[in-house]
């Protein structure tokens, strides 16, 4: 299925599930045939009420954010330059005439007003009967600035020409503001016994156009849809989907189709009826924020449900709930020895989209456990790009059945998930981070408001190189991954969201072991439970020599404090040898490690005070971490050699082992009488 047959089957679908033609004031709506719709800037439509027998009652401007919604033509659609005029709706230039060379507007209008009339009178219909009465009355003009008057309120205003100016006070000063009668957009509405009926809410009247438009083209030659496989009237110029930027479009260079066919229409048959389908729904998915998400650099990421619109679309490049943010705040990292195990959990929070997250949504947000429902379509994911004012791009199109969709987010969600610490659950709880965090990780800079990634086109392309590894399985890219370990290595550059730093960074590493097969026997970095497996590895010993250490010192500083009462009032008065020598103990692990068994010799002396039982259990660990690094290091061959990424994970896997209880009579618990380690 290719993008066109994928949003031709989805409107289709919208259209018997009755969800085409459905008004709401302030959202975007899946339009009608043969009709277009703009968003109130706030004084740039003006909407003109009208009495049963066509005579002007109230004028208003519509609110900002509101949409209106009005009939065009075939020419009307695709103006730019020429002066095709819409079929009832329009700017003020062609609903009355005006001076310079937009005369001519008025009179095309007015032509092609007498056209609708003359069709009305075979086809009934009132509303449009007032309207047409009304506009043949020729008191556009004055109705207009009436209600520009509202704008106005009491001031004096001047008219020159088709400008209307007026002085206003804004901060004790005054200030001139102006609005041009032939920028406006004038659109109706009927008052009924039951109230005004606006052109944008009158479903009788959308049919009325679409009847019209079908009717006009009853006599045009018929071609094969090569879309819709049906015959019908196909055309060659197509909408504008952003503005003017079309998807559809003939080259202008002739050497693409030159050989094979003698016009540039010869080589693609679209109908009218099938580009207008195909453009209302993308539209739709455009404008609506359900279905579309921006990504920088003039691009967005569209994803739906061919057959069930109000699915949603899966928000794949959102991030987790703001709670969860903060509460990684307090990682491992952070914490303390656990005086009780704490098990492995899966968080349940629905991380993307809230309480409305569907199905597929939760999938791509790592939820796992969502449902096993089957829907019988499709699930479309496209990227589009804005290249210039004229085209826009398809950078990337897959429709895949509900039931791949779902296999392949769930091993997304298996290679990605990575185990941080909850606060708030006192437990570690399964992540798998969106496809932003990736990338702002990846690329992006520390701030006050986290790891940004400011750079639009960087961050476009990046996530344009996420996708097929999401939704197509393919492996994380190899840049990505000495990317994410590069950027670990310098820990200074990360003075506030380190923890986070780390999180994303062990899971990016893991992704890839995973993708590539790297793991012994491709045993995985996580157990059943969720809890980090060891390595028999030369970096990997090196990364829990480190986090030992630290916790050590951490231990020594606190006890030395005043204990853990004061913990978050000493955190930040001094950093640890560790902290100071990581990027040295990755570029010169076996040198490093004496400089830190030298510097944190004090630790020992604080411990032996004041709690032995830490010091017998510290130095049991490193005695051990000691011996397994000498069988690494026992040839010298290696002794200059750096760490590579899986010295990051003996990190992680370290601290996590911090806050697992081992047994009920570990030596600081008997040491200490209490705390198990």
């Amino acid at each position: 299925m290719n993008l066109l047959q994928a949003l031709l089957q989805t409107y289709n679908a919208a259209e018997a599930a009755g969800l085409v033609d459905v008004w709401k004031e302030s959202e975007p709506m899946l339009l009608p045939l043969y009709h277009s719709s703009r968003q109130s800037r706030g004084e740039d439509i003006v909407q003109l009420t009208i009495s049963r027998d066509g005579m002007f009652l109230q004028g208003r401007f519509l609110t900002k954010g509101e949409y209106t919604v009005f009939p065009v033509s075939e020419g009307s659609l695709i103006r730019t330059a020429n002066d095709c005029p819409h079929l009832l709706c329009d700017e003020f230039s062609y609903l009355a005439p005006v001076e310079k060379k937009k005369g001519a507007r008025h009179s095309l209008y007015m032509k092609q007003l007498q056209d609708l009339w003359e069709y009305e009178q075979c086809h009934r219909n009132d509303d449009f009967q007032s309207i047409c009465t009304y506009l043949m009355s020729g008191t556009v003009r004055r109705d207009v600035l009436r209600t520009v008057q509202i704008c106005c309120g009491e001031q004096a205003y001047d008219v020159e020409g088709e400008v209307v100016s007026w002085q206003e006070e804004e901060k004790g000063k005054g200030k001139t503001r102006q609005i041009s009668l032939e920028d406006l957009f004038i659109t109706f509405a009927v008052e009924r016994s039951d109230g005004a009926v606006s052109v944008s809410q009158n479903r009788e009247l959308h049919r009325f156009f679409i009847d019209y438009v079908q009717y006009t083209n009853r006599d045009k030659p018929v071609e094969t849809c090569d879309v819709s496989g049906l015959p019908m009237y196909c055309v060659s110029s197509h909408r504008g989907v952003v503005g003017t930027a079309k998807l559809i479009g003939i080259s202008n260079h002739k050497e693409a189709y030159i050989g094979r066919f003698t016009k540039g229409e010869q080589v693609f048959h679209l109908g009218y009826e099938t580009s207008q389908r195909i453009h209302n729904m993308l539209k739709y998915l455009l404008d609506t924020k359900r279905y579309s998400e921006y990504i920088g650099g003039g691009a967005n990421v569209v994803s739906w449900m061919t057959g069930d619109l109000p699915l949603g679309g899966a928000p794949i490049m959102k991030d987790m709930e703001e709670e969860e943010k903060d509460d990684i705040l307090e990682s491992v990292v952070m914490g303390e020895i656990a005086a009780e195990p704490v098990p492995i959990r899966r968080t349940e929070e629905e991380v993307l989209h809230g309480k409305d997250s569907k199905t597929i949504a939760q999938y791509f947000a790592g939820k796992k456990d969502a449902g096993d429902e089957i829907f019988d379509n499709y699930f479309c994911v496209l990227v589009l790009e804005k290249v210039n004012n004229g085209r826009m791009a398809v950078k990337y199109f897959r429709a895949f059945p509900k039931s791949d969709i779902k296999q392949r987010a769930e091993a997304w969600y298996e290679s990605m998930k990575w185990p941080g610490w909850s606060a708030k659950k006192k437990a570690f709880v399964l992540k798998t981070p969106s496809v932003y965090s990736v990338v702002h990780f990846l690329y992006g800079q520390e701030t006050e408001q986290g790891i940004i990634c400011a750079n639009d086109k960087v961050r476009r392309a990046a996530i344009e190189r996420l996708l097929p590894c999401i939704l197509e399985r393919k492996p994380l890219p190899a840049d990505m991954m000495r990317t994410a370990f590069f950027r670990l290595t310098n820990r200074q550059s990360y003075r506030k969201y380190w923890p986070q730093a780390l999180l994303m960074g062990c899971g990016i590493v893991k992704k890839y072991y995973w993708d590539h097969g790297m793991w012994d026997q491709k045993v995985p970095v996580l157990n059943d439970k969720g809890a980090i497996l060891r390595m028999d590895k030369r970096s990997f010993a090196y990364g829990r020599l480190l986090s030992v250490y630290e916790k050590m010192e951490t231990a020594a500083l606190e006890s030395k404090s005043g204990g853990e009462e004061k913990k978050k009032e000493n955190s930040n008065l001094r950093v640890t040898n560790a902290a100071r020598l990581w990027s040295s103990m990755i570029h010169r692990p076996y040198r490093t490690i004496s400089i830190l068994e030298e510097r944190t010799q004090y630790c020992k002396a604080i411990l032996s005070k004041q709690k032995p039982g830490y010091k017998v259990y510290f130095e049991k660990i490193l005695a051990e971490l000691y011996t397994e690094i000498m069988e690494y290091e026992g040839d010298g061959q290696h002794h200059e050699k750096t760490a590579n990424s899986d010295f990051i994970l003996g990190y992680y896997y370290q601290q996590q082992q911090f806050y697992t209880k081992k047994d009920e009579t570990s030596d600081a618990q008997r040491q200490e009488g209490g705390t198990a380690v």
